[in-house]
């Protein structure tokens, strides 16, 4: 099992990718993230931009629901309030690209 491994694994939730295309867009949030749970992953990311990466306004609420591990909210962030936002949602780690940052955040 990966929960005894000596390293941590994040399993992503995304539906499809702007380098791939399509992934799996009729997925199930919940069917997914639990198995990641099952399989002992240290964390989940899910993808919480509809445009680039086909996530649905639901995606983050039923994984978080379903699963008691750390979820980290993927999306591009470019605001402070999406950090407060990300916080509310439920999310306990956020995914910072410093290249996109502007110093005020």
């Amino acid at each position: 099992r990966l929960s005894e491994a000596p390293y941590g694994v994040i399993a992503e939730f995304k539906r499809k990718s702007p380098s791939k295309g399509n992934i799996y867009l009729e997925a199930n949030p919940k069917v997914i993230v639990e198995g990641y749970q099952m399989a002992g992953v240290s964390g989940v990311s899910v993808l919480t931009d509809g445009a680039f990466f086909g996530a649905k306004e639901t995606d983050f609420s039923i994984a978080r629901r379903s699963v008691e591990l750390p979820i980290l909210r993927k999306d591009f962030i470019l605001d402070s309030f999406q950090i407060v936002e990300s916080k509310a949602m439920g999310a306990d780690v956020v995914l910072l690209i410093a290249r996109i940052l502007s110093p005020s955040l």
